[in-house]
């Protein structure tokens, strides 16, 4: 099982911020500096209002088909102070940070543009439909099911 591949030194990829809010909600003002600060940094960036029927799997799916390169989710919580070099650095087809008790933290999430990044967002939104009604974690236990067969580089995030 590969898990925890080094940055690439010198080589840095243009990637796109990817973030989701509801409408009214108190996360809409948060995503809507979250924008301003993704302008002002110079990061590339999706910041949609939801309309509640798509999952974030599906959503990040979604955005990560659209574009040629690699798709960032961050929480419209998440402060952003200068441009994130981490992300254009990952040498790797998911990144992610993971909590205590190896669960996924569910934000930020790094989804590379290759088959294996592909194929661990089409099992997460497989498992996000089938898991409406659990406590299971969809992310992981795709994570877990792609990164067993050796097809997934994965890198943890600081």
């Amino acid at each position: 099982m590969k898990s925890n591949h080094a940055l690439a030194p010198t080589t840095q990829k243009r990637f796109i911020v990817a973030c989701r809010y509801k409408k009214g909600s108190a996360a809409e003002k948060a995503a809507l500096q979250l924008e301003d600060s993704m302008k002002l940094h110079a990061v590339a960036s999706v910041i949609e209002e939801t309309s509640g029927d798509e999952t974030r799997a599906e959503f990040v799916r979604r955005i990560w088909h659209k574009f040629d390169r690699p798709i960032v989710w961050l929480d419209p919580e998440t402060f952003i102070d200068r441009f994130p070099v981490v992300f254009s650095r990952i040498d790797a087809d998911f990144a992610a940070r993971r909590k205590e008790g190896g669960a996924i933290h569910t934000g930020p999430l790094y989804f590379g543009k290759s088959e294996a990044a592909g194929a661990l967002l089409d099992a997460w939104v497989r498992n996000a439909r089938d898991y409406l009604d659990s406590s299971r974690d969809p992310l992981l236990d795709a994570w877990n099911l792609l990164s067993h067969q050796g097809s997934l580089r994965s890198f943890w995030l600081p």
